[in-house]
């Protein structure tokens, strides 16, 4: 005979005493995340609700109501907005946690149920990494606690990054801004071989693996490149505007590259030459690439045009011999 369970879901409108079960009960939520504090203010009478780091080390941001608001979405995207602008500010008041300042943030609603209008109106954020949770207050044979269960989005809703390559080109006002935005997105693509391009309905996102290089722009007149590192943009719609786009996203693959895998030791080896910097040994210019280097980084636009999330990196690592690797530092020795 089976043993009997008692099973009943209980009833929750206080917003703070969902949040104290959050906390208590966040391992049900995801594994390995971390709580690493509540109720931050952040200017005015805003406060984020919970602060939490995942297994990745990533900061997640979590927006708890007991029953959703008209007003919540704005409200969120402001308390994420201002986490993403004081970002190093909130790694160094959890430095426990070693946060990764390269990633972006999550952002998950916690709510007992999302509507449909709710849930539309977040096809609006592509650009911010968010989640929806809906979360079951349970008493089972007198225990209680959270349990919570992944909501999607619109169940007809199209994909994350649905477009293409070649939809942004067949908007383009003519035949020449669509040839220089094709030369811009190749020379992303092979600027590195951990580079990847994710086409979205407002244009791309440049990855250096999962960390954000920049955000492209696609409208009639050309390309808007964002750096994410300097915040500056860059307009790109003849030939002659490709160089000052690319400069800066070149050096910040090569730091991604030379932090995240440095080159391996080889004993009696000389110089400074590190994989994918496109640099001979002895010899820091990077107009030394070999023939044989660049037709390596060639991109086949064709395949950059056949998928929306496809990862176009034909480019392997330079054939130049490592060299011992500097130091290995992270993010958090910086000053």
């Amino acid at each position: 005979m089976s043993p009997h369970v008692s099973f009943n879901r209980l009833h929750l409108d206080d917003d703070v005493r969902l949040r104290d079960l959050v906390v208590e009960c966040a391992h049900n939520l995801e594994p390995d995340l971390r709580v690493a504090g509540g109720r931050l203010p952040i200017g005015g009478s805003r406060m984020l609700d919970l602060v939490a780091v995942d297994a990745q080390a990533r900061l997640v941001l979590l927006e708890i109501r007991c029953h959703e608001r008209p007003e919540w979405i704005l409200e969120a995207i402001d308390h994420y907005d201002w986490a993403l602008e004081h970002l190093e500010e909130v790694a160094h008041l959890y430095a426990a946690h070693r946060i990764d300042l390269a990633r972006l943030p999550r952002l998950i609603f916690v709510s007992a149920s999302f509507s449909e209008e709710f849930r539309r109106r977040l096809i609006y954020f592509d650009r911010v990494p968010l989640e929806l949770t809906e979360y079951r207050y349970l008493e089972v044979n007198g225990v209680r606690g959270l349990y919570f269960e992944p909501a999607g989005l619109l169940s007809g809703r199209p994909p994350r990054y649905p477009a293409s390559l070649q939809e942004h080109l067949d908007l383009m006002a003519d035949a020449d801004r669509a040839g220089v935005a094709e030369r811009l997105v190749a020379r992303i693509a092979a600027l590195d071989p951990g580079v990847r391009l994710l086409f979205h309905r407002g244009g791309a996102l440049a990855l250096w693996e999962d960390r954000l290089l920049a955000r492209l722009e696609f409208d009639r007149a050309g390309v808007w490149v964002s750096d994410e590192v300097s915040g500056k943009g860059t307009e790109v719609r003849r030939v002659s505007d490709l160089e000052p786009a690319l400069s800066g996203l070149a050096a910040r693959a090569a730091h991604w590259r030379r932090l995240l895998r440095p080159a391996p030791h080889r004993p009696g080896t000389r110089g400074t030459a590190l994989a994918g910097n496109g640099a001979a040994p002895g010899n820091g210019s990077r107009e030394s690439r070999t023939a044989d280097e660049k037709r390596d980084a060639t991109v086949s636009l064709n395949d950059l045009r056949a998928a929306p999330a496809t990862r176009p990196g034909a480019a392997e690592a330079a054939q130049a011999p490592p060299a011992p690797a500097p130091a290995r530092r992270t993010l958090m020795d910086d000053p």
